[in-house]
């Protein structure tokens, strides 16, 4: 696994040096360096505990040696009082995920045998200590562990397929040869950062296991299958079923993109199409009553288009109901931020959708004018209020059942991203930073801020930048 290149980049994003002018300190401090890169630290998917304590995250460094990333999962209080604390022993584990009542830690580790990285698979580790145990066991791996409102059963994401269940034949069985020609009648036969070609014969499942008090390995449920993919599980909050998003369209990567969002039992069976809009759904969320969904999609429109701004909708819950779109009239991104190579190269950055207690507002990330804040929006009226402000990207986060406290990874020009609070009031609030992971490299490395500067256009429109000097 080699390094992201774009590392050489975060230098110029992050920390473009400058020299010193005055001052002792000052003239001990020094202008970054290449090697700096590998010191770096990098936090990913803050998952703040059911009761609001404790934030757990994925931490995110450099093994120089071995040339590769390496992840483990850490534990933070969220009044900062003391210094994160190691929770998993692995070097590649990740993808925390809280049980519902705040006891255990479902989280995604990918082991080693013969020196050759294994399919990942769902593990469990408990608060109050011990060792973490599998729960997945399959071929293909497992990933995107999702706990339902009970916590007795967990689903999640594989491309294992029902035949990789079934026992292998003996070894002295005689077996056909299998042929490595490999026929493409695909426009799409490789993915991004996929060494080897689209399996089209495999599809992303849903899948759940339950959660015993016992170390075996309860047998999976495949829960959805067929010729198309399925992602973003969630459950419904009585256990019972499953939503998720999909496009269902056969060869569709010539085509818009129309992503639909459906709903199936959680033992299996079929699929009811629950809310379509012309374009594609993701980041599916459940009112606290169960009656509602929220969804952030984006809409084709015609004719067809290079980009289409994803907006904030609400829809019943009832299959067929009609989405509304509560920020048509805003002329920002829902869900936006600010690009750039000091972002975490590892591990998720989750931006869900949160609904405030009485189910009257959600709370979304939004980026405007080179910054990512939090909003609050009124389904009844639309309404748009700041939450947060500052000139900040909010990277990836989640926020308590009831929404009261935010558990949110933070960025800077100068600062590659820390763990801060939110804690949600009437008004607008203040992220209270609680880690500073690269604080010890930084201290003595001198740092340009970028100017924000405004022109106008050839047509009269203003025009936002920044001018970075070395």
């Amino acid at each position: 696994m080699r390094l992201n290149t774009s590392l050489a980049f975060a230098a110029l994003a992050v920390t473009a040096g400058m020299i010193p002018t005055a001052g002792t300190r000052a003239a001990e401090r020094r202008t970054i360096s290449e090697m700096d890169l590998f010191k770096f630290t990098w936090i990913a998917d803050p998952q703040v505990s059911p009761d609001g304590s404790t934030v757990a995250f994925v931490r995110v460094v450099v093994n120089e040696k071995e040339n590769r990333y390496e992840t483990s999962i850490f534990a933070v209080p969220t009044t900062g009082a003391e210094a994160p604390r190691r929770l998993t022993g692995g070097v590649s584990d990740s993808a925390p995920r809280w049980s519902p009542d705040g006891r255990q830690i479902a989280f995604v580790r990918s082991t080693e045998k013969d020196g050759q990285p294994q399919p990942a698979q769902i593990f469990l580790l408990r608060t109050d200590g011990g060792e973490a145990r599998p729960l997945t066991d399959l071929l293909k791996g497992a990933g995107g562990p999702v706990w339902a409102p009970d916590g007795r059963t967990i689903a999640f994401t594989s491309t294992t397929a029902a035949a990789d269940l079934e026992k292998p034949e003996p070894a002295s069985a005689s077996k056909e040869r299998t042929s490595d020609v490999k026929v493409v009648t695909s426009a799409v036969y490789r993915a991004n950062g996929n060494p080897t070609y689209v399996d089209r014969d495999r599809h992303t499942h849903i899948w759940t296991t339950g959660v015993s008090d016992t170390a075996k390995i309860t047998a999976p449920v495949q829960v959805t299958d067929g010729e198309f993919d399925e992602g973003g599980p969630v459950w419904t909050r009585d256990s019972s079923a499953i939503y998720f998003t999909s496009d269902r369209v056969a060869d569709s990567y010539d085509l818009p993109r129309d992503v639909d969002l459906y709903m199936v039992p959680a033992a299996g069976g079929s699929v009811t199409r629950v809310a379509s809009i012309d374009g594609a759904i993701g980041n599916v969320s459940v009112s606290p009553d169960g009656k509602r969904l929220a969804f952030v999609g984006s809409q084709n429109g015609t004719p067809v288009r290079s980009y289409s701004q994803p907006d904030l909708w609400v829809v019943d819950a009832a299959a067929g109901s009609t989405p509304k779109n509560l920020t048509a009239a805003y002329d920002f991104d829902i869900n936006g931020g600010i690009g750039g190579d000091q972002a975490s190269p590892r591990g998720e950055q989750p931006k869900p959708i949160v609904w405030t207690s009485d189910g009257s507002s959600l709370i979304v990330v939004s980026g405007e004018h080179g910054s990512a804040n939090f909003k609050r929006v009124s389904i009844a009226s639309g309404k748009i209020e700041a939450l947060t402000s500052g000139p900040h990207d909010i990277v990836g986060f989640t926020a308590t059942p009831d929404g009261s406290t935010i558990a949110a990874t933070l960025s800077t020009q100068t600062n590659i991203g820390d763990i801060a609070i939110v804690r949600v009031t009437g008004g607008v609030a203040s992220p209270v930073p609680i880690t500073r992971v690269n604080e010890d490299l930084f201290r003595d490395i001198i740092q340009s801020e970028p100017e924000e500067i405004w022109y106008t256009s050839f047509d009269g429109k203003k025009v936002q930048g920044w001018i970075l000097k070395p």
